[in-house]
């Protein structure tokens, strides 16, 4: 029997959701982990398109010096837009 009241307890705790799913902490760890991880992909994404720009004006003041690394940068932003699904847009870099 206290068993059973537990569970009841429990159920009276966790309010529905508009779709009628009942709502649980893992949910909400979940959720928050992925704004999270959304957050730091589009940090991630603006950090490397800042390099680009950068690199480029080094590369146009001192091309032999500075061009291998604007390749490199080039290269990792195309992995991070190929990686949120801008494939097209990382091929135009």
């Amino acid at each position: 029997m206290p068993v059973s009241l537990a569970g009841n307890l429990t159920s009276l705790h966790r309010p529905k959701t508009a779709l009628g799913w009942r709502s649980s902490p893992g949910r909400a760890v979940l959720r928050v982990r992925l704004q999270w991880t959304t957050l730091c992909v589009a940090q991630a994404l603006a950090a490397a398109q800042d390099t680009v720009e950068i690199r480029r004006r080094l590369a146009r003041a001192l091309p032999e010096a500075h061009e291998p690394d604007l390749a490199t940068a080039l290269n990792n932003l195309g992995l991070r837009l190929a990686g949120v699904g801008q494939v097209k847009q990382a091929g135009r870099r």
